[in-house]
C-alpha cells in the first residue's frame, strides 16, 4: 500500500488560492510513490476556480470535505504560511488529535522525509491492528 499524504496550507486571499504551492508539493509527493491528497485538487474536482470567492457555506462545506479526506491519510505536509491560515491550523490540530504525523515542508528533502514518516506510521498501524 502507498501512503496518503494530505497537503495543508494557506489558500484564502493568496494569488490563485496558492494552488501552485499545493501542486508543487503534490507532484513531489507523487514522485516519491505516495498518494497526495490536495485541497486544490479537491476544489478542481468540485469545479471551483482559484479566483472564486467562496461563501461561508461553501467554505464550511470545503472544510468538512477536507477534514474527512485528511482523516484517511497517513501524514500531513504543512505548506509555508500554514500557521497564518485558520483552515490549515484546524487541519493541523485535527491531525495531532488523532495521531497523524505532521511536518512543515518547504523543500524536496522535507517532502521525502514526510513520505518516509507516513510509511512508518502505516507500518505501526498495521502492527497494532
Amino acid at each position: 500500500m502507498k501512503p496518503h499524504i494530505y497537503i495543508a496550507g494557506p489558500m484564502r486571499g493568496l494569488p490563485g488560492a496558492n494552488w501552485d504551492a499545493f501542486d508543487r508539493v503534490r507532484d513531489l509527493v507523487a514522485a516519491r510513490d505516495a498518494i497526495p491528497v490536495s485541497p486544490a485538487d479537491l476544489d478542481r474536482e468540485q469545479g471551483l476556480h482559484p479566483m472564486e470567492v467562496l461563501s461561508e457555506t461553501q467554505m464550511r462545506d470545503c472544510m468538512k470535505r477536507d477534514c474527512a479526506a485528511l482523516l484517511d491519510c497517513n501524514a500531513v505536509a504543512l505548506l509555508p504560511g500554514w500557521i497564518d491560515s485558520e483552515g490549515a491550523k484546524a487541519e493541523h490540530t485535527l491531525a495531532q488529535a488523532v495521531g497523524i504525523p505532521t511536518m512543515a515542508v518547504s523543500t524536496r528533502t522535507e517532502v521525502v522525509w514526510i513520505v518516509h514518516v507516513a510509511r512508518g506510521h502505516m507500518q505501526r498501524q498495521a502492527v497494532e491492528a
